[in-house]
């Protein structure tokens, strides 16, 4: 035993002297490895050898995953490879983008590896990791005919797509490369491939302008006329792409030049869209294209020729030739499109004034309008093109031009900001008087934009101060109110310096618009856009030094007092306070300005309400405390009796917390019937909606311009429907924000009694909303609610009551295709069983 032991240790010792003589610094195989790397991509063949018998991991990674065969095939270094595959490298190794050995020597163009890589068994079709390109997408991509038949003798798949579904085959036809398009043609099975775009091998050419491919495929059997997806042949994208020897090439050998693709374009409207190719339009017609011909939205090649850029995103400037050949070929310089457009309303915008006048000295007719009513005048201003308008200008356009709204060229100036266009017009002609079928005048819109060079010159031409909006106003920026003045838009927007020059003029101070606000309710309620603080308190003083009614009231009864207490303007609150406004008026909710301010905790501003004579009460400690008063948070936990004790102490059951909400909209959002009874005996208001988004019952009923049977309905609370309904709430009552109805919430939310208690009591079970444009839920139905939120349930009632299975929203959905969207099985099954069509469907984009 003890020779033994003796042994052992001796053998331990010859082994460590071993190792201290093959690795005598003592690194790891991983370190080895590392420096095997290195010694692979210097082409150290010496040491590459010394280090793989010392022990180095022959598979270790470095930069970007490569190992040391990885290197070796990039850097050429044959004998190291031949040293690495011998060791045991493995030929497969992956680098982080996916690439074998195979890729990076095809890649690096070194045949001889690659023989040898093949010859060691590597994977042919291995795919790299970005692309999912096959080393035969490298070898076609680098030219390498060579390394192609090597690849192809070897198994390689000549029909393979990478990620873009690209096979080589496209790939050589893309690069150009006959020798690689006529190899690999003999060894395909899909000799006649198309791409995801159904685009041929003679569209792939020539997209990159290969003349001498093309005539290769041509002769070797290629259709002329073959079309892609989108309709267009080869001579579409020739004529595109601006080929003239293409083109004559492919006419040459049969192209159709009246050939149309899906958009009804020729390809003479391709070449003359792009504006650059007069002699490939020249060789068109010279061929037999019609000059005249439409497309689907009625463009003739001249609309194309005057819109440089159409249909693509950048826009450039063209010159004339292209439109110049046209006409001397005979184009209508007249023609209208769909739209009722002519040359010259695309001409104003893209073609520039070399554009414009070629098209008037040949007749184009100045005053034309389209179907907005819109002449090359009003187009020109709207895009600003000052050039193009001074020319239509000088060349007897009518300045006074009215759109089907009545709008002039003018407004449209003033509208979009285009001061020196403005000020154009204005010195040559433009009426000040002229306004649009809601009433809508230059001075308004002048007003809007608070330039006070343009509102003098206005005023100094004799614009009416006291005109008024009528309903339906054409500028979608601005709301829909009657009566409005210039001096309202100008106190409403805060232009103090504008408001003075308005008064000067004669401008009513006192004025009111339809709903009974005056300018000085505009500054207060500060409902467009802020300014700074400061602009409101000047623009208040000068409409009250101006004699404007501190004390005026609106409809409902608001004070500008009321409006500046609330949105938390305290220099305006002094400002008024300073002109003897009444601090103690009450609106039609019996609130004054203090309520208001305490309701958004203006703590400031209701001590210096306080200090000027203002009555408190609970209701104002309470709402700067928390934001709703004792009524409401008695309403919210149904207390009877103290909702008894405190409206018979004088509580105001309308008052509103900060979030315009009334203790109405808590009893209903909690479902309390006796409260919601109590509160309707003595005077609640049914049909006042909580403006602002807020959570207010364990439901989440949320408040958005919504009423308090909106409410109820969201909650399910079916016995308070029932109350407010044969309280003299209509059923079918829409919110303002969302124009939805009880029964759209009821059906969103799942809440199957109340829904067929709303439709007993006369609910349009088919009612729309009106969401906005880009909502999902536009126009939708209660059934579609119901079918993309998955309640089969709902879904039954409503069908059974009526609903009308194939209705469309505003996106052209049917509720089938919501739950379809949705993956509603048993709703797909309860709709195609009442008669859904199933025959269309949805486009998802991913």
């Amino acid at each position: 035993m003890k020779y033994k032991r003796l042994f052992c240790l001796v053998a331990i010792l010859v082994l460590l002297v071993i190792v201290r003589w093959i690795n005598p610094l003592g690194l790891t195989d991983e370190e080895l490895g590392i420096l095997l790397i290195q010694a692979a991509t210097e082409g150290d063949a010496k040491r590459a050898q010394s280090l793989i018998v010392k022990g180095a991991d022959i598979e270790a990674t470095g930069e970007f995953g490569r190992t040391a065969l990885h290197e070796a095939a990039m850097e050429g270094h044959k004998d190291i490879v031949g040293l690495l595959i011998a060791g045991g490298a493995i030929v497969n190794a992956k680098s982080k983008l996916g690439h074998t050995p195979l890729h990076e020597a095809i890649n690096w163009r070194h045949e001889d590896i690659v023989q040898l890589l093949i010859a060691a068994g590597v994977d042919v079709n291995a795919r790299d990791s970005q692309k999912e390109n096959t080393p035969l997408h490298y070898a076609v991509q680098e030219g390498l005919v060579r390394v192609t038949e090597l690849l192809i003798v070897n198994g390689a798949d000549v029909d393979v797509e990478n990620l873009a579904g690209i096979t080589p085959l496209r790939l050589a036809a893309i690069t150009g490369n006959i020798d690689l398009v006529a190899l690999l043609s003999k060894k395909s099975s899909k000799v006649d491939t198309r791409d995801r775009r159904d685009n041929t091998l003679l569209h792939s050419a020539i997209v990159h302008g290969h003349k001498d491919l093309v005539e290769h495929l041509l002769i070797n059997g290629a259709r002329v006329n073959g079309k892609n997806e989108s309709g267009q042949t080869p001579l579409h994208t020739a004529a595109m792409k601006g080929f003239r020897d293409v083109v004559e090439l492919l006419i040459a050998k049969g192209a159709d030049v009246k050939a149309v693709d899906s958009s009804g374009d020729t390809p003479l409207h391709e070449a003359s869209a792009w504006g650059h190719y007069p002699e490939i339009v020249k060789i068109l017609i010279n061929n037999g294209a019609d000059v005249n011909v439409r497309n689907n939205e009625a463009w003739t090649p001249l609309h194309e020729a005057c819109t440089s850029g159409h249909p693509r995103d950048v826009i450039v400037h063209v010159d004339k030739d292209v439109a110049e050949i046209l006409i001397s070929k005979g184009a209508v310089v007249n023609v209208q499109d769909n739209h009722g457009d002519t040359p010259l309303h695309h001409a104003v915008v893209y073609g520039g004034q070399d554009m414009v006048k070629l098209l008037l000295d040949h007749g184009a007719a100045i005053n034309v309008a389209n179907e907005y009513g819109e002449t090359p005048l009003h187009v020109a201003v709207i895009h600003q093109s000052k050039g193009a308008v001074e020319l239509l200008v000088a060349s007897g356009a009518n300045i006074n031009a009215r759109d089907k709204d009545g709008r002039t060229p003018l407004l449209e100036a003033l509208s979009y900001l285009k001061k020196d266009i403005a000020m154009f017009l204005l010195t040559n002609g433009a009426k000040v008087d002229t306004e649009t079928i809601s009433g809508w005048t230059p001075l308004h819109a002048a007003a809007f934009e608070g330039d006070k060079e343009i509102v003098e010159l206005i005023l100094a031409k004799g614009a009416n101060v006291c005109a008024k909006t009528r309903k339906g106003t054409s500028d979608p920026r601005l709301s829909d109110l009657q009566g409005r003045t210039p001096l309202h838009i100008a106190a409403s927007r805060r232009h103090y310096d504008i408001i003075g020059l308005l008064i000067a003029k004669g401008a009513d101070v006192n004025a009111r618009d339809e709903i009974g606000s005056t300018s000085l309710h505009d500054v207060s309620n500060g409902r467009y856009y802020e300014k700074g603080e400061d602009v409101y308190t000047r623009t208040g003083e000068v409409l009250v030094t101006s004699g404007a009614d501190v004390d005026a009231m609106n409809d409902m009864r608001q004070t500008p007092l009321h409006l500046a207490a609330f949105h938390g303007h305290i220099g305006l609150v002094q400002t008024l306070i300073n002109g003897d406004a009444d601090v103690n008026l009450k609106d039609i909710s019996g609130s004054a300005p203090i309520h208001e301010a305490a309701r958004r905790r203006r703590k400031e501003i209701v001590e210096l309400l306080i200090a000027n004579g203002a009555k408190t009460d609970t209701t104002v400690v309470s709402l700067l405390k928390t934001g709703t008063t004792p009524l409401h948070e008695a309403a919210r936990a149904g207390d009877f009796k103290k909702m008894e004790s405190l409206i018979a102490n004088g509580a105001n059951v309308n008052v509103k917390d900060r979030m315009n909400a009334r203790p109405l909209h808590y009893a209903a959002a909690y479902g309390h019937t006796k409260v919601v009874e109590l509160l309707l005996a003595n005077g609640a208001r049914v049909f006042d909606e909580a403006l602002i988004e807020i959570p207010i019952s364990e439901h989440g009923g949320r408040v958005i311009g919504n009423t308090p049977l909106h409410i109820a309905a969201h909650e399910g609370h079916k016995d308070v429907v029932e109350v407010l309904v044969k309280n003299g709430v209509n059923v079918n009552i829409e919110s303002s924000g969302r124009n939805e109805t009880p029964l759209h919430l009821a059906a969103r939310e799942r809440h199957n009694e109340t829904i067929k208690l709303l439709i007993e009591l006369g609910a349009d079970v088919n009612k729309i909303n009106n969401v906005s444009e880009g909502s999902a839920f536009d126009r939708c139905t209660a059934l579609h609610y119901a079918a993309y939120f998955g309640h089969a349930d709902v879904v039954r009632t409503l069908l059974s009551c009526g609903a009308k299975v194939n209705a469309k929203n505003g996106h052209g959905e049917t509720a089938l295709q919501m739950a379809i969207y949705c993956d509603r099985k048993e709703i797909i099954e309860l709709l195609q069983s009442a008669g859904a069509e199933s025959n269309s469907e949805i486009n998802v984009e991913n």
